[in-house]
């Protein structure tokens, strides 16, 4: 089958920079959650963790101690496993509530992410975003439920910068779409979470030395529902623009364009992250 959605004129020219019954039990060393069931169609687990790394690399001292009392633990990599437990929460049948809040589906035909129509009563990932900052920053609230607020964002910020978790309803953000990338058979949604990063990095320290160099350079200046607006407009106008290949064999060209892309928007994301942390952490 031929993807239907392609921009076949510039799609090469991309270029880098662009409560609940089933929460965790947060100890003085949190346990590494790591999603590696089939059922979850998200960036894969490692690259959540390497946002939630790269982010706390970029905090201030304050914010980031603060990060380590309210977390627990001053292991920065227990930390950012913990970015991964909204994918084991929502394979839970307590969790199965929460899986709008991974993506946005946008009718064929939007041009643009439109909040009244594409996210009702906020479930969906931009809102998830809007409703757990709120969480994190309200000290009155339960520690696990700040806690649990903070795996969130980093989880979410990640699926918001994955284009297709911005993607069109009529395809399922192309979990529909069927490609073949090295003469495997996929859709382009797992192309996107998984085959990308398998080809192109062996484990999640070595993503993180990788990106390292691309992060700091993304600084928000809006106010955060503002920000998540333009976060998930980014993506879908990637979708529109760039994500789907000009033919059901995906080729090397586009591989490559596409992991640049990819690149960019982890760093993105992370650096997101980072602001938006150290923005409801923050001493007065």
């Amino acid at each position: 089958m031929e993807p239907t959605r392609t921009s076949q004129a510039s799609y090469w020219e991309v270029s880098a920079p662009m409560n609940m019954p089933y929460r965790f039990a947060v100890t003085k060393c949190l346990p590494l959650m790591l999603c590696l069931s089939a059922q979850c169609h998200a960036w894969g687990p490692e690259v959540h963790h390497v946002i939630g790394l790269l982010a706390q690399q970029q905090l201030d001292e304050n914010v980031a101690g603060a990060l380590h009392q309210l977390m627990a633990t001053d292991s920065n990599e227990d930390i950012a496993a913990t970015c991964n437990w909204p994918d084991q929460y929502r394979a839970t049948e307590q969790g199965a509530w929460s899986a709008p809040q991974h993506y946005i589906n946008v009718p064929d035909g939007g041009t643009d992410f439109e909040p009244a129509r594409d996210c009702p009563s906020g479930m969906c990932v931009s809102g998830a975003i809007s409703r757990y900052a709120l969480e994190l920053a309200d000290e009155n609230l339960e520690q696990e439920v700040r806690q649990n607020a903070w795996s969130r964002l980093c989880h979410f910020m990640g699926d918001i910068h994955q284009p297709l978790h911005v993607g069109y309803r009529s395809d399922r953000g192309g979990n529909d779409v069927e490609v073949s990338w090295r003469g495997q058979p996929m859709d382009l949604h797992d192309f996107w979470d998984h085959a990308l990063l398998e080809e192109n990095y062996e484990n999640w320290r070595q993503l993180t030395q990788d990106l390292a160099y691309l992060t700091g350079t993304t600084t928000p200046g809006a106010p955060l529902d503002e920000e998540v607006l333009l976060w998930a407009s980014e993506s879908h106008e990637l979708v529109r623009q760039f994500a789907y290949p000009p033919a059901a064999k995906i080729n090397e060209r586009f591989a490559a364009a596409s992991w640049l892309l990819a690149r960019s928007r982890i760093a993105q994301a992370a650096d997101r992250l980072a602001w938006l942390t150290q923005e409801l952490l923050a001493e007065p």
